[in-house]
């Protein structure tokens, strides 16, 4: 890129952003944060299209809407996902990883190693080796009740493994037999994926019609940000991923209903296709049902568009996916 071209660029980013002085940084497609003499400037809260810039943010100030922050620059640079705050000095490189400020937040590696330790030991010692086919659908059933119970509608694993329970029990159920063969629309698509899951996890509790399709456009917005954050290269650890994956979807309100079933079923989905649990036998639904309270609090708390929800949702999660492991059918 010349110098005539970075030139037009500012020149275009003053004049869409009312004259605010944004010419602190540059981000070109495909490089790292050029930072200006001043403080580095996050471009954040809208999902700007075309080149078009429609506010901006000096670094400091916290996150006004969604909990990863971000910018995307069409046409001008790539997406940026930036934690609450940011300096400079800390993030003006790799920033184009986009889950990696969020896996490196204080406290959130040592967490998350020790749980990855302890799923690894339960795989290990008792073994995939050892796992059959019924060890995943018995996790997949014990999952969908769980989940369910989320929702209000608590039965017992066998009872639904019978055809009883309500539309939402069934939904549940429905979604866990197929979920698994929804990996490689996962890999392709997140967003076709996202909108089967529902379409599975709804059916019987909503109008055909309704089935799979999206009812907020801000949701819809955040979704297909989601998506290609999923399709980038990232050094955070699976389980991180799953955790901010999970806790988006639901965030995001995308759909009328369900969106928890979804956001539940998206993260078991990425455990298997980041293979943490390549074999589907830990229970995460099952986790988070434990301590329901617990868990809602948790994701209100990422909602809440505070710089600390992220933190305290992932310190969370790093504890539900423990209680995940010791719920597995192997750990009985």
């Amino acid at each position: 890129m010349s110098n005539d071209d970075v030139e037009g660029i500012g020149e275009e980013r003053q004049t869409l952003a009312g004259g605010a002085d944004v010419l602190d940084v540059f981000v070109a497609a495909g490089s790292d944060i050029v930072a200006g003499d001043n403080n580095l400037v996050t471009l954040l809260d809208e999902l700007v299209c075309d080149g078009a810039i429609a506010k901006v943010q000096h670094a400091g100030e916290p996150v006004p809407d969604q909990p990863l922050g971000g910018a995307i620059l069409r046409g001008i640079g790539h997406l940026l996902r930036l934690p609450g705050r940011c300096t400079a000095g800390r993030y003006a490189s790799g920033v184009s990883d986009p889950f990696i400020s969020a896996a490196q937040l204080e406290g959130i590696p040592s967490a998350y190693a020790a749980t990855r330790d302890g799923i690894d030991s339960l795989l290990r010692d008792r073994g995939l080796r050892q796992s059959t086919p019924d060890h995943t659908a018995r996790s997949l059933l014990l999952g969908a009740a769980a989940t369910a119970s989320l929702e209000g509608s608590a039965y017992e694993p066998d009872e639904l493994a019978a055809g009883g329970g309500d539309a939402t029990a069934r939904g549940a159920v429905r979604l866990s037999t197929e979920l698994l063969g929804l990996i490689p629309v996962w890999k392709r698509s997140p967003v076709q994926a996202i909108a089967r899951m529902h379409a599975l996890a709804a059916g019987g509790s909503v109008d055909d019609e309704d089935l799979g399709r999206p009812v907020n456009p801000d949701g819809v917005a955040r979704l297909t940000e989601l998506a290609w954050m999923i399709g980038q290269p990232t050094e955070a650890p699976g389980l991180v991923v799953a955790a901010l994956v999970h806790a988006e979807i639901i965030a995001a309100g995308a759909f009328g209903t369900h969106n928890g079933v979804v956001g539940r079923a998206a993260e078991r989905l990425v455990m298997v296709s980041k293979g943490v649990d390549p074999a589907s036998v830990t229970v995460p639904e099952l986790g988070h049902a434990a301590v329901p309270e617990g868990y809602r609090s948790a994701l209100a708390a990422y909602a809440s568009k505070k710089p600390t929800g992220v933190h305290q949702w992932l310190m969370y999660s790093s504890a539900a996916f423990t209680r995940a492991a010791e719920a597995s059918p192997l750990a009985g």
